[in-house]
């Protein structure tokens, strides 16, 4: 039967799609041959008709492939800027009336649309998906759209989309957004069969899970608006609570949507139903994490639990880490977290010992992507906008030795931010020590250079990699061909060259790798350091030398430019102004005096 409708379609003017020549027009059938004009690229092709019976599709006149061929790009966007609808039943048509969104994506982009335009194309077009009562889904599967004969009522729609979803907390969403719907009524069949659906669940349940607790809510709110719809339970929320043996864990599983509230509901449902609500609550607190929890307990005349909770998560952080964070970020201004008499230093050092916590635990590959969010909001808190620093340089000395030392001992934080942290503490307490944690420490990690300098390493090792090894290659392959490799003196130098370029690449890939890019920002003259320039009185010869410290990559010593790693760069390192150095370099003495230290133009 396929084969003779593939017959009776090949007739002249009709359109055919052929795998490699794309979209034809059939321009004449003389007995058993016919003749396709595939266009300009593949012009006329001439083919019996058996072979067309296999290798041609047939298209109808307004398929979107036929359309794509025959008009031209700017009329074919305006129409499918200005027709949604009219273009989404044509394409959805031209697929056996069975489409997704990507399948309509793939269509439209970038052939006709730019990814841009079809953002906001596609967010209309899924509203008239949803809305226009000529689209449906299909029966089996939720994601697949089809275009109607006729109209049908809102009623039948959503009842078409709840048989055909298959995840259960989806078809909550179809159910509630029929309840919400003002125009839809509730008095139907189909809404009273798919209320039952989650009242089924309720009737036969061995273990309560987060489906028989997500349906008692769907139930409870239906059955409210709507009393003729009485699922006529005998069992309370209090009964299905008792069982529960994590309700945190019920409260991550249930899955909220556009049109359901199945967490606030629960969490009304305790409030109202259970009479230990309030310890339910502070239990559910570091899951839920919302203000609207700790508003309720207050309110109600819970304060002294809800301080006694703060206390225990500051003392406990390592099991309380997200709410330690809630704490500092959202509750510093309110009275019952003031009398909780949390000092703000002690708030300070939880979040660093919470941030060393998730570094080694990362490390160890313990929920790794928790604690990453973690990791991410402490250093948003404590470093972004100077709030760790600000704190220890308004206070004295000990604090500031304190708080650096907790935060120094944290070895996979960024050595930046410990390089800014001791700019500033130096600014302002030029005698500070830091007991070895300098430059020198944290350079065995990587290798500090300036943003000028590692992009030109970058495009040496690209040009070393794409140009260079590959003309190399060329040389061997030319002197290869010369035969007699033993004897072959080009053959030995393209292959020793090789070599030199290897080694190369892979030294340079391995200092890029360790690449740390300075911030000249965090420049200061407190001390001789990387990006400084500073000049030294040489006490033996009487003589001025002036060298610049930068990393290895910069390292010209010729011209004053050294590296803070080279030897001379170590020895001098950490110096300050007027400081007496008394130093040996490559087993020779010498005698300077700091005259001088300001920043270096980089």
């Amino acid at each position: 039967i396929s084969d003779f409708e593939k017959h009776i379609s090949f007739d002249a003017h009709n359109f055919v799609f052929h795998r490699s020549w794309g979209v034809g027009i059939i321009r004449k059938v003389d007995s058993d041959e016919i003749t396709i004009n595939f266009g300009k690229t593949y012009g006329i092709k001439k083919m019996s008709l058996k072979m067309a019976v296999s290798a041609l599709q047939p298209l109808v006149k307004d398929h979107i492939w036929v359309l794509k061929a025959t008009q031209s790009k700017e009329a074919l966007a305006k129409d499918v800027k200005e027709n949604k609808a009219k273009i989404l039943k044509i394409i959805i048509k031209s697929f056996n009336n069975k489409c997704d969104i990507k399948r309509i994506k793939s269509e439209l982009v970038p052939s006709i649309l730019s990814a841009t335009e079809w953002t906001s194309w596609s967010t209309q077009a899924r509203k008239i998906l949803d809305e226009d009562p000529t689209f449906g889904v299909d029966i089996n599967d939720i994601s697949l759209y089809t275009v109607r004969d006729h109209a049908i009522t809102q009623e039948e729609k959503l009842e078409n989309e709840f048989k055909a979803q298959k995840n259960f907390f989806s078809r909550i969403d179809i159910l509630m957004k029929f309840a919400n719907d003002d125009e839809t009524d509730k008095t139907s069949e189909q809404f009273a069969e798919m209320f039952e659906y989650f009242v089924g669940y309720l009737k036969s349940f061995s273990q309560v899970n987060e489906q028989i607790i997500a349906s008692y809510l769907v139930a409870r709110r239906i059955s409210a608006e709507n009393p003729h719809l009485n699922p006529n339970l005998q069992f309370s929320f209090a009964d299905l609570f008792a069982e529960i043996e994590d309700p945190r864990v019920i409260y991550e599983e249930l899955k909220d949507t556009k049109n359901t509230s199945l967490k606030r509901d629960f969490l009304n449902c305790i409030k109202e139903l259970l009479p230990d609500w309030a310890d339910i609550y502070i239990k559910l607190f570091p899951t839920v994490l919302s203000q609207d929890i700790l508003d309720a307990l207050i309110i109600s005349g819970n304060k002294e639990k809800v301080k006694k909770f703060v206390q225990n998560c500051f003392e406990n952080y390592r099991d309380y880490r997200e709410a330690v964070i809630f704490f500092f970020k959202e509750s510093q201004e309110e009275e019952w977290f003031k009398e909780a008499e949390i000092p703000y230093e002690k708030q300070l050092i939880t979040l660093i010992h919470i941030l060393d916590l998730t570094y080694r635990e990362i490390e160890n590959h313990r929920e790794t992507t928790e604690n990453r969010k973690i990791n991410k909001n402490i250093q948003q808190l404590l470093f972004k906008n100077n709030t760790l620093i600000d704190y220890m340089l308004s206070n004295d000395i000990d604090t500031v030795t304190r708080l650096y030392t907790l935060v120094d001992d944290i070895k996979d934080l960024d050595p930046t931010i410990k390089q800014n942290m001791r700019n500033k503490i130096l600014n302002k307490h030029k005698d500070f020590k830091f007991y070895g944690t300098e430059e020198k420490v944290t350079a065995k990690k990587g290798i500090y250079t300036t943003m000028k300098m590692l992009e030109k390493n970058r495009a040496l090792l690209d040009d070393l990699i794409k140009v260079q090894l590959p003309a190399n290659a060329k040389e061997i392959d030319e002197a290869r061909e010369k035969g007699d490799l033993k004897e072959n003196a080009e053959y030995k130098a393209a292959r020793d060259k090789q070599r030199i370029l290897n080694a190369q690449i892979s030294r340079l890939q391995a200092d890029l790798d360790k690449a740390i890019v300075f911030d000249p920002t965090t420049i200061t003259t407190a001390r001789v350091s990387f990006g400084t320039t500073v000049c030294l009185l040489n006490k033996d010869s009487k003589e001025k030398e002036t060298y610049t410290i930068l990393g290895p990559f910069e390292s010209d010593p010729n011209n004053g430019i050294i590296s803070y790693l080279s030897p001379l760069g170590e020895k001098i390192l950490n110096a300050k102004d007027g400081e007496e150095l008394n130093i040996e370099v490559n087993e020779q003495n010498y005698h300077y005096v700091v005259e001088s230290i300001k920043a270096a133009d980089i």
